[in-house]
């Protein structure tokens, strides 16, 4: 179902589950990245969760999990995706969470200097798992010269050297209607569609 927005939905009503799957998913994975700017994808993916225009860092997986859900996300090759899992009741409320959460995050100077560090840390942990190097050895052979053999979380000399600016540009760039997809899954209310 496509929205007058142009960002489409997939719902899919299952009367038997006693949760709700929400799932945003959005062209912007390392596919979209900038030559010189590998891993701003991943990053970003951090720094969403840093807070928006309505949430504070770290409120939105509080008050999810205060709804009683769960919620995480996960950046990819050609995409980027933010899900939760909550009670039927919670529905509304969580979605409209989650969409100020992706669409409108607050990207403060302060937690992307302390957010690079993290990034960084995550990326000196991954040469330390022998299964993620070989996978990532054998995609550099198959995947000559597509986004595809680059790592996701990126190289530590461009996490180092990237600006603010560069992080809110992505977003402008990536994180809009028309490359957004929603799906949402379980015992949907008779007023998803409005929802």
């Amino acid at each position: 179902w496509k929205h007058s927005s142009d960002t489409e939905f997939v719902l899919i009503n299952q009367k038997e589950s006693p949760m709700i799957s929400i799932d945003l998913w959005c062209k912007a994975g390392i596919s979209f990245e900038e030559n010189q700017k590998e891993g701003i994808a991943h990053f970003l993916e951090h720094m969403i969760f840093k807070g928006s225009d309505k949430l504070m860092p770290g409120e939105f997986d509080l008050k999810i999990e205060s709804l009683g859900g769960s919620s995480n996300a996960s950046t990819g090759f050609d995409d980027v995706h933010y899900y939760i899992l909550i009670p039927r009741e919670r529905l509304k409320e969580s979605f409209e969470m989650l969409i100020n959460l992706v669409l409108n995050p607050k990207l403060d100077i302060k937690e992307f200097i302390l957010e690079k560090e993290v990034v960084i840390e995550e990326i000196m942990q991954y040469y330390d798992q022998p299964d993620d190097l070989i996978s990532n050895l054998f995609l550099n052979r198959v995947w000559v010269n597509h986004p595809y053999r680059k790592s996701i979380l990126g190289k530590k000399k461009c996490i180092k050297s990237l600006k603010i600016k560069d992080i809110i540009e992505f977003h402008e760039r990536q994180y809009i209607k028309e490359n957004v997809c929603v799906a949402i899954a379980g015992n949907l209310p008779e007023d998803i569609l409005e929802i």
